[in-house]
Formats: structure tokens, C-alpha cells, sequence
């Protein structure tokens, strides 16, 4: 354990189907009269693979910098087992059970934030809709058009990431793509008066094409949604968390040294 830090790892946050739904709990050591800020961390993996273990840097560096930080699972679809909305209800309840714990972790629930990666920061996107006292967001290389992504991993991927998580396409289903996609929801994003958010991309990521963040970011920026960007002009997907089987992604790595600080002084002006 860091010294200054506290770690409360695999607490129960909903069961589904016998099966226990976990979140890892990172808290700053010292307690205070003063409650923190807290933040929650939702892992990419296309919704289809990855973990909570994603933010293994992540959740202590928070820590150590005066956040509680709750890094959670969540359903995870394939061929088939489609998963949309349950991912989303476990999203959900995830915020809840922070919501409903904040006197135990010491959380001022009117300073929550989320962060997320590719399909988390999708995640991250459609919480804030539900969960109007969130005030930060900061999504990485994220998908915000997801019928746009369905289109591109059909000639890019044999895995068919969106079609799994919805159980169909999107000529099948149109409104089903339309409402899981942030890019679709502007004038909800603005009907949240005290949301900010923080866009960071790799200007070359082939995975999640550098194209569908600057295109939100252009949306939310004409929409007058309070929004930042870090770009990161040499540097694809995969960099900003630990994936299994994939170098790089700690904070000890490039450019999470330059983008780890920039996080921070967000929340901190933010939250």
C-alpha cells in the first residue's frame, strides 16, 4: 500500500445473477473534517473486455492528490450476450452505492466527477445524463458516435464491438444507436448548466479514429458546452490505462507524465 493512501479493493457494489459486481475504493490517508471530491473511473475494452485493474495507477495517483477514486467493473458483452442498457444500469448503481457510502468515504457528493477511456468515456457521457450533480467529466479517445464506430470497425475489426454490445446493427435498430450516442445528445449535455468536460485524444489513433473526438469536440464547443482539449499530436489508443497484453499505459510512461498533471489541476478547478 502507498503510505498516504488508504485502499479498500473488490467492495461489493451490486450482485447480478449470483455474481458480484466489483469496485476498487482509493482514498486519501488522511482523514479531514472536510469532505473530497470524488471521482469515478470506468475502464474501455470496446464493452467487451478490460476491468477495473485498468486504473491501477490511476486510483492511488488520485489518492494521493486529495480524490476518492472509485474504479469499477462492469457487465461485459460478446457475440452472444449483448449487454446495452444492462451496462448502463450497472453504471449506474456503481454511482449510487458511491452516493449512498459518501458519509463513510468522506465524499462531498456535490464534487463528483467520472473519467473514462474509448467505450468508458461513451459510459462516462451517458451516466452525466442520468446523474445531473456530476460536474466533471474527462473522457479519453473516447466513442461518441457509435453508429459512425460501427461503421469503421466493420472494415477494420472481425469482432463486431457494436454490434455485440447492442445485439444488432444499426440499420435494425436507428434510435437504439442514436440514444447511446453522446454526439446525438447535445441538448441534454446542455440542459446540464455546471457539467465540464475534458477531451484527450491521440491525434493518431487508429482504433477509435482521432476524427470522432475532434468532431464532438467541435459539437460541443458550437453547442457552448464548457469543454477543454488535450490533444496529443503522436500518440494512437491504448496509452492512457494498463490493457492486459498491450505496453505502456502507467503513469510513469509518456505522455501520462504530462497529461497525469493536467487531470489533476481540471478536477481541481472543476469539482
Amino acid at each position: 500500500m502507498i503510505a498516504n493512501i488508504r485502499v479498500e479493493k473488490d467492495q461489493v457494489f451490486k450482485v447480478l445473477e449470483g455474481k458480484s459486481m466489483l469496485a476498487d475504493v482509493f482514498l486519501p490517508a488522511k482523514e479531514s473534517s472536510d469532505s473530497a471530491p470524488g471521482v469515478i473511473l470506468i475502464h474501455g475494452g470496446a464493452w467487451q473486455a478490460g476491468s477495473k485493474e485498468m486504473y491501477q495507477d490511476w486510483g492511488p495517483y488520485l489518492a494521493e492528490n486529495g480524490y476518492t477514486a472509485m474504479s469499477i467493473d462492469y457487465r461485459l458483452s460478446s457475440k452472444y450476450n449483448p449487454t446495452w442498457p444492462g451496462v448502463l444500469e450497472d453504471i449506474r448503481d456503481a454511482y449510487d452505492w458511491l452516493i449512498k457510502n459518501a458519509e463513510k468515504y468522506h465524499i462531498n457528493t456535490d464534487r463528483i466527477g467520472i473519467i473514462g477511456d474509448s467505450c468508458g468515456a461513451q459510459l462516462a457521457l451517458m451516466l452525466a445524463l442520468d446523474k445531473p450533480d456530476v460536474k466533471s467529466i474527462i473522457s479519453v479517445y473516447g466513442v461518441y458516435d457509435v453508429a459512425a464506430w460501427w461503421n469503421y470497425t466493420q472494415v477494420t475489426r472481425d469482432d463486431d464491438p457494436v454490434g455485440n454490445l447492442f445485439g444488432k446493427g444499426p440499420t435494425e435498430a436507428p434510435d437504439l444507436y442514436e440514444a447511446a450516442s453522446p454526439s446525438a445528445q447535445l441538448p441534454r449535455l446542455q440542459s446540464l448548466k455546471d457539467l465540464n468536460c475534458l477531451m484527450i485524444w491521440g491525434e493518431q489513433d487508429t482504433i477509435v479514429p482521432a476524427k470522432q473526438s475532434r468532431d464532438f469536440f467541435t459539437q460541443l464547443s458550437i453547442a457552448e458546452i464548457a469543454v477543454e482539449k488535450l490533444v496529443i499530436p503522436d500518440k494512437g489508443h491504448f496509452w492512457f490505462t494498463i490493457f492486459p497484453g498491450i505496453p505502456g499505459g502507467r503513469l510513469v510512461d509518456e505522455p501520462n507524465t504530462v497529461v497525469a498533471p493536467k487531470v489533476v489541476e481540471f478536477l481541481g478547478r472543476t469539482l
